[in-house]
């Protein structure tokens, strides 16, 4: 699907192209955004636990780090390196520009 969409490929999208990228973005960033809540969700049991302060914090870490990066691959998705954060937002930047979102 992403390669579908993909902003490398030289042609201009059709409507088609364009409902279907469309549909892909609605669907990565629900899906992404309900595992954050989701996430979240398991962060006020993970407060109310008794136990000691350091793995406490460190699961409290571990649960918003998890929150932090679905709503990040939520809103820009992942760019071909799975490794790295760099291209992410530029290849975000091009399939706006290709398919002329705001």
């Amino acid at each position: 699907m992403c390669w579908y969409i993909n902003p490398a490929r030289n042609e201009s999208p059709s409507k088609g192209q364009r409902t279907i990228a469309k549909a892909w973005i609605v669907f990565r960033r629900t899906v992404c955004f309900v595992a954050a809540l989701a996430f979240l969700a398991l962060l006020f049991p993970a407060l109310q636990l008794e136990a000691p302060i350091l793995p406490k914090i460190g699961g409290i870490l571990f649960i918003l780090f998890f929150v932090v990066m679905f709503i990040y691959v939520g809103i820009f998705g992942q760019g071909p390196n799975r490794f790295s954060l760099k291209d992410d937002i530029a290849l975000y930047k091009k399939v706006r520009k290709k398919y002329k979102w705001k």
